[in-house]
């Protein structure tokens, strides 16, 4: 790289140092993240819940900015004449580079830290999709126990149902009225043997019908799965069609307002040396 033009050897120091403060930050994150998603495998707790959160979201303003500075750099290769106007001794000399003229030289440079760029937003992606992930699944772990601790109480419920049948039974033997039954030698089993019948009966009615409204509700939702599933089987064909037809192998350009954010984060930002 020594043959290389002074502005070539700056414009790479620039990129060291915004892609090392990029790599450094990220490590910082990976590490964090991994570290609450192992925890959470564990022991679902609120408290990590909360941090799992807090990290998120810087993870996702990290994201938008890797994401900003590789697209930035993308836009630089996508444009031969801001290629060309970075040779500045050339210019100084009097013989500035056309859009025609070779400029590989930039062009091999602002693309090796693009990838390098790429490759920190992929990471990052990825650990956003970890913890979009464990999000999903922690949510489906609570409203399983939710619906655990829904169905208990209900059993309960029907319990102290049947068993509020049997006493209506029993308190009405518990009046002060003639029924000639507490004169019988059978009458206190007969009522006692009623009474369980009854709450028997009713405590098994009502389990039957919690079964069945549980099966309608499994079964609706299988066949709103099945529904679901076939509707995007039919639409599938006009998807991928639209997909390969509107699918672009490089981002849109970035306007000039995403493009002076970037220059002003380099600029502000204390982890960068300026050269």
């Amino acid at each position: 790289m020594g043959g290389l033009p002074y502005e070539m050897r700056a414009l790479e120091a620039i990129f060291i140092s915004v892609v090392t403060v990029l790599d450094a930050e990220m490590q910082v994150h990976t590490t964090v993240v991994n570290g609450i998603l192992a925890d959470l495998e564990d022991d679902i707790d609120r408290e990590k819940l909360r941090h799992l959160l807090i990290q998120s979201k810087k993870l996702s303003t990290f994201l938008q900015k890797a994401t900003l500075v590789r697209d930035t750099l993308d836009e630089l290769l996508e444009q031969d004449e801001d290629l060309a106007g970075l040779y500045l001794t050339e210019k100084a000399q009097g013989k500035p580079r056309t859009e025609t003229d070779d400029h590989s030289e930039a062009e091999m440079l602002i693309e090796s830290y693009y990838k390098h760029c790429d490759e920190i937003v992929q990471t990052v992606g990825n650990l956003v999709s970890n913890i979009r992930s464990t999000e999903e699944i922690v949510n489906i772990i609570l409203d399983a126990n939710r619906n655990s601790l829904m169905l208990l109480d209900l059993k309960f419920q029907i319990g102290t149902l049947g068993l509020g049948a049997g006493m209506f039974i029993a308190s009405l033997y518990g009046m002060n009225l003639e029924n000639f039954i507490e004169e019988e030698n059978w009458g206190f089993g007969a009522v006692t043997g009623t009474v369980f019948v009854a709450t028997a009966i009713v405590i098994m009615i009502s389990l039957k019908n919690l079964y069945r409204v549980q099966r309608v509700t499994m079964s609706s939702s299988t066949d709103s799965r099945k529904r679901r599933a076939a509707s995007s089987t039919t639409g599938s064909g006009s998807k991928v069609r639209r997909a390969l037809f509107s699918r672009k192998d490089r981002p849109s350009p970035m306007t000039q307002k995403n493009r002076s954010k970037v220059w002003n984060w380099l600029a502000q930002s204390p982890n960068i040396k300026h050269y």
